[in-house]
């Protein structure tokens, strides 16, 4: 949907030849100044081709015009407008932070990329600090549980299929077949806590809500690791005019006096 999206959007510009798609990952090694990236259900790339002769000024303001279209008219995606790269694809300068404190390092991380953002000589910033998701935690009270007759088996599957759904079987018909997928009408948290579980022993029917707790609750939902430790990427790309070396010398300082003697460890690449 978000591919075809695009493609909405690409088909009406006039300067906008063709395109290829790659979905659930990225396009083959041989586009060699394409950014690689390994195969993901939720990604994909796109490879448009223009028009040389339709007077759109430079590529670098085109491209900068496109991502500000899509961004204007696509919302909740990550989405990421590039040249292709005279040389091997990659970002101007990556600033990458580990140390086995995540708080500190994220709390760091997340300062510097406010700073390096402000910094005229860079066009675009981004990092891969994960962020905290909240979550709904169900905690079974297995005492209470067992004198009703159920056990944790019951409240875990009857609860997944209620949310989740289940194929439970499927029909032929004039030589198609469907398949029969049972899924419940649950549209709030007063909803599920109202379910009724069914003991495998008993027959018998509990509310949810009777033998469990629902705990809101925040984790990270991925931690990423360089040198086996937490780590953080700040990648940044340098605008036309000025000089990457000049960038990168700017950033180590404002990297050394933002994080002082912290426990963070910080290795250049780029």
């Amino acid at each position: 949907l978000l591919m075809r999206e695009i493609g909405a959007i690409l088909d009406e510009e006039s300067a906008v030849t063709s395109y290829t798609t790659a979905i659930g990952g990225y396009l083959p090694k041989f586009y060699l100044t394409i950014a690689p990236g390994s195969d993901a259900e939720h990604s994909g790339q796109i490879l448009v081709y223009l028009d040389e002769n339709a007077g759109i000024g430079s590529y670098e303001a085109y491209a900068k015009y496109l991502k500000q279209r899509i961004d204007d008219q696509i919302l909740g995606s990550k989405i990421e407008v590039n040249l292709p790269a005279i040389t091997a694809p990659g970002s101007d300068i990556e600033i990458v932070l580990y140390s086995d404190n995540k708080n500190i390092l994220y709390r760091y991380a997340d300062e510097l990329f406010v700073k390096i953002d402000k910094m005229e000589s860079i066009e675009k910033i981004y990092t891969d600090i994960p962020r905290a998701v909240y979550q709904y935690e169900m905690v079974i009270d297995k005492d209470y549980a067992a004198i009703s007759g159920l056990n944790s088996y019951d409240i875990q599957r009857q609860v997944n299929i209620a949310l989740n759904g289940l194929k439970a079987s499927s029909i032929t018909s004039k030589s198609n077949e469907f398949d029969i997928f049972l899924s419940s009408n649950i549209g709030s948290m007063a909803d599920l806590e109202n379910l009724m579980i069914k003991s495998s022993f008993t027959n018998n029917k509990i509310m949810l809500k009777q033998v469990t707790t629902l705990e809101l609750k925040s984790q990270v939902p991925i931690v990423y690791r360089y040198n086996r430790l937490p780590a953080v990427s700040l990648e940044c790309t340098v605008g036309n005019g000025y000089n990457v070396q000049d960038s990168q010398k700017h950033i180590e300082s404002l990297v050394a006096s933002t994080i002082g003697d912290a426990d963070i460890r910080v290795d250049y690449r780029g």
